[in-house]
């Protein structure tokens, strides 16, 4: 397992991303991802907002 580090970008990313409607807690995942270019796993589909996510269920 890694764990990856939040970098201050990623908390400015955040907030950015919480105007598309998410949680403070998810929009900091949904800004790690996009920072790593990865998926995200889940059934929230307020995740789906987020433009260049990757979502997958």
């Amino acid at each position: 397992m890694v764990v990856e580090q939040v970098t201050l970008e990623d908390w400015k990313r955040s907030v950015e991303i919480c105007r598309h409607g998410l949680l403070t807690s998810d929009a900091l995942l949904a800004a790690v991802a996009l920072r790593l270019n990865v998926p995200v796993y889940t059934f929230d589909s307020g995740f789906k907002r987020v433009p260049g996510l990757e979502v997958r269920p």
